[in-house]
């Protein structure tokens, strides 16, 4: 058993622009006599736009409206219109050949058909895979990426630790030996943790501890630690001084307290 073949024919986007479809449709029922030349088109399109006369009727336009389905008068007007055109030409009295089919005729066996559609699927699914594949990737990229800002931020969190601004805080306040005025170093803290980082603070406080300012009268002329923080106190450099200095120094701390607490 022979295969069965499909058959389709190809409409350039001129189409309704060739001169003898123009005169078709500007005729009385034109659109009729478009149609009749279509059927002739698709009729012949397994026989490589050849009709053939096999003597059903009296002539080739009684037969051809006979298969087309169509009046007879109509089928004349179009055999007439489209042979003066260049659109029909008689072989000889049984047959005539249509060019447009033998240009725009494309066909292909079940079989071929078959094929293509696999093709055509898998390279769907290809396409949609592809798609989620560019998704997935996005996704990994967006999530390296988010990873780096986090790593980053670890980074900065070593040098300001912001995130652990809390807990950072509560070892400032632990090792800081004046506690008065906690909200208040609360905040200067903040500030002061981005201009430098805990371990300085910490060694600041552990140095400026052991000097006469800080030891001097049970530490009344410590500073408040927000005083301290303000003042990024941590930077001093710490050096003995004379008993006269330290005076004069410990005198203009607490006149410096004395007008911090008023306000």
């Amino acid at each position: 058993m022979a295969e069965k073949r499909y058959y389709w024919l190809k409409f350039k986007e001129d189409f309704f622009d060739f001169k003898g479809v123009k005169k078709l449709r500007k005729l009385a029922g034109g659109d009729t006599y478009v149609i009749i030349y279509l059927k002739m088109l698709l009729r012949s399109l397994k026989t490589d736009g050849v009709l053939e006369y096999c003597g059903i009727e009296d002539d080739f336009a009684k037969e051809l409206a006979l298969d087309l389905d169509e009046e007879v008068d109509n089928v004349r007007v179009v055999l007439t219109i489209i042979t003066g055109c260049g659109m029909c030409e008689f072989c000889d009295e049984n047959h005539i050949f249509l060019p447009y089919v033998g240009e725009n005729t494309g066909s292909e066996t079940a079989s071929t058909q078959r094929v293509r559609d696999f093709r055509e699927r898998q390279k769907a699914l290809q396409c949609n895979a592809d798609v989620t594949e560019v998704k997935r990737i996005g996704n990994a990229e967006k999530e390296i990426e988010i990873r780096d800002r986090d790593k980053s931020k670890s980074k900065n969190t070593i040098a300001h630790p912001e995130v652990s601004v809390v807990s950072d805080f509560d070892t400032f306040w632990s090792a800081y030996p004046r506690k008065v005025g906690k909200g208040a170093a609360r905040k200067s803290f903040e500030k002061a943790i981005k201009k430098t980082d805990l371990k300085t603070i910490l060694d600041a406080v552990e140095a400026q501890r052991q000097s006469l300012q800080w030891t001097r009268e049970d530490g009344q002329f410590i500073p408040h630690p927000a005083t301290w923080l303000n003042q990024e106190r941590w930077a001093d450099e710490v050096q003995p001084g004379d008993g006269l200095d330290n005076l004069r120094n410990l005198y203009a701390m607490f006149k410096e307290e004395e007008a911090n607490d008023k306000t």
